[in-house]
């Protein structure tokens, strides 16, 4: 009977969460998975809920709660936060207790951050810059706190509604028994080498008959692994059939994987791509000390909107064949019948363009930056619009299934495309398999690190193009025909160039080339 009573309070607790939401700033997903993930390969963990009471909630065998923060600044000071984050947590901590939850409830904050943070005293705590409660007497119980939560609490907005909280419900013993269970774990590290210890943990999981073994075995493994994550933030919090949704039940969790790994699936493709992506954010991170705090928590959203539609792409084989289209700069026959090929060839292949992948998704988050540069001057909150603006698929026309066609605001024209760069080698080889294939397709313009550029018309014999100059050739606007190549030197991509804000309708977006300028000059 008590099981069931505190079963039902944790489905319960969702409520008002939805305002609590509404007011959360947009920030990336990755550490937080990657701390769920982490909870559902101890044996003593039942389940896991993301997203639900805090960033992850976890039930274990011995009938613990744990409410768990996730957060990862390498970059800002999570002091100046820390007063936030014990406010979230005793919120739960005693909405779980006024609505009389018996069993143990363990507050964690989960943290990577270059700055130590310790517990504040009782006394801090009661103060005014934190519960500002100092009452030595229990508030009586009310009969229906349920009922006055929703009278009193879930309508307001996050800060408010922990204040109406703590004035009614805060005493100076339950805060005590808060700091006692609250626990601070700093055990943890920079993301890309957090991700590789859990990639290695799950590859000690025992698959019989797993038809990919070696380094992609751990990459695909913890792909599919934040995939099984990712689907619960997809369900409604509200209703009993949803909670059960969103559980992430650890039995349910390893035999999810043990089935992904022992069939060839089109979902071990997407998988591998996510950590691509993945790997692609560590680059830019590692390579670039300047990136500054809210470039990089722009970055962080950009790259999990990637992520999951980056997966669902690769997750079947009109959209790996799209993909390739884009990225490739082998010769056309190589890719022949791609689409009958077996998913071990074609996961084979997809790994071949591991580099060209990559830079596609660097020039792609650049622009994407560079045009929405007004946000890092804002709040940034996760409204609808703002969401919108950090995912591709905004820029993606959806019409398009042959390869990824971009249209971005500004641009001179509505069917771009990122391409291969095909400096370092065989450029002129690399251009002719280019040509080929975009030749059938004819998109308007090429963003190609390549050093062409100008205007060209498809029409052309490639030996043409190719004795251009690289500058173009002169052709008519109304021509059906042509199309132009942006050469990217003016999208810094670089170690030192993410903190860079290039004017793009300046330069790529309405061909003014700024190389060709400075030559002038």
């Amino acid at each position: 009977m008590e099981d069931r009573k505190n079963n039902q309070i944790i489905k319960e607790m969702y409520h008002g969460e939805e305002n609590r939401d509404a007011s959360s700033k947009i920030r990336g997903f990755l550490f937080q998975d990657l701390v769920a993930i982490s909870k559902l390969l101890d044996e003593k963990t039942v389940y896991v809920i993301p997203e639900y009471i805090e960033d992850v909630f976890v039930y274990t065998e011995d009938k613990t709660a744990y409410v768990i923060q996730a957060k990862y600044y390498p970059k800002g000071d999570i002091k100046g936060k820390h007063k936030d984050i014990i406010r979230d947590l005793y919120y739960q901590y005693l909405r779980l207790e006024v609505k009389k939850y018996t069993e143990k409830v363990i507050p964690v904050l989960a943290v990577y951050s270059l700055n130590n943070i310790t517990k504040p005293a009782l006394s801090i705590l009661q103060g005014e810059d934190y519960i500002n409660v100092n009452r030595e007497e229990k508030p009586a119980d009310i009969e229906n706190p349920e009922k006055w939560l929703e009278d009193n609490v879930y309508s307001e907005k996050k800060n408010d509604a922990a204040t109406k909280l703590f004035e009614k419900f805060a005493y100076n013993e339950s805060m005590r028994k808060f700091l006692e269970a609250y626990k601070i774990d700093p055990e943890y590290k920079e993301i890309e080498q957090y991700r590789k210890d859990i990639g290695d943990q799950l590859s000690t999981i025992q698959i019989d008959g797993c038809v990919i073994e070696g380094e992609k075995r751990k990459l695909i493994l913890l792909g599919l692994a934040i995939q099984y994550i990712q689907k619960r933030y997809d369900e409604s919090m509200e209703g009993e059939e949803n909670f059960e949704k969103r559980k992430c039940k650890r039995t349910e969790f390893i035999e999810y994987l043990r089935q992904k790994m022992c069939t060839e699936t089109e979902e071990t493709i997407g998988a591998y791509l996510r950590l691509i992506v993945i790997e692609c954010w560590e680059q830019i991170q590692n390579g670039s000390d300047l990136v500054d705090e809210k470039v990089s928590d722009m970055l962080e959203c950009i790259r999990d909107y990637t992520a999951q539609w980056l997966f669902e792409l690769g997750s079947n084989v009109q959209g790996q064949r799209q993909l390739l289209n884009t990225v490739s700069s082998q010769n056309q026959s190589k890719l022949e019948n791609f689409c009958e090929m077996p998913i071990t060839r074609r996961r084979e292949i997809i790994c071949e363009h591991y580099d060209s992948i990559n830079d596609f998704l660097k020039y792609l988050w650049k622009i994407m930056i560079d045009i929405n540069i007004e946000i890092l001057s804002q709040e940034i909150e996760t409204t609808d619009e703002q969401r919108k603006r950090l995912m591709p698929q905004t820029y993606i026309n959806s019409y398009e299934k042959n390869y990824i066609s971009l249209k971005f605001p500004g641009d001179n024209v509505v069917d771009g495309v990122i391409l291969a760069n095909i400096l370092g080698g065989s450029t002129k080889t690399k251009m002719t398999a280019i040509f080929g294939r975009m030749k059938e397709f004819q998109p308007q313009k090429w963003y190609m690190e390549a050093g062409y550029r100008g205007k060209y018309l498809y029409t052309m014999n490639i030996s043409d193009i190719k004795n251009l100059d690289k500058e173009g050739y002169e052709v008519t606007a109304t021509d059906p025909n042509k199309f132009e190549i942006e050469c990217m030197e003016c999208i810094d991509v670089d170690m030192d160039g993410w903190n860079k804000i290039e004017k793009c309708n300046e330069c790529i977006f309405d061909h003014k080339c700024v190389k060709l300028k400075e030559k002038k000059e």
